[in-house]
């Protein structure tokens, strides 16, 4: 995990700030949620799976980090606003929920 903002900084040297802002809001519900397994908590995404384990947690939100770095690169304009403003929506709702929880970001 201590790696993975420099990774991310690696990966962003062109990235958009809205780039960067989706990709940092992934990185703060990977660190929240990377503690669930620890303290009990079920978790409500359905592709994680109510317990998922550190291990799974950490495969999909590498692959989610990935996902979102393509899509910023390959999709129209007319499209990428969209998708944008949709995942910080979703990721601002997760990250508050875990807020909720009294589960914090951690690095």
């Amino acid at each position: 995990m201590k790696y993975t903002l420099i990774i991310i900084a690696i990966i962003c040297c062109s990235c958009t700030k809205m780039e960067i802002a989706t990709n940092s809001l992934l990185v703060a519900d990977w660190s929240q949620t990377r503690q669930f397994p620890d303290n009990n908590i079920e978790e409500k995404n359905i592709i994680l799976g109510k317990y998922p384990s550190k291990e799974h947690i950490n495969y999909y939100f590498a692959g989610c980090l990935l996902t979102n770095t393509i899509l910023h690169r390959t999709l129209p304009d007319k499209y990428l606003d969209y998708y944008q403003k949709g995942l910080i929506i979703v990721q601002v709702g997760a990250i508050s929920n875990n807020y909720s929880l009294g589960v914090r970001v951690k690095f």
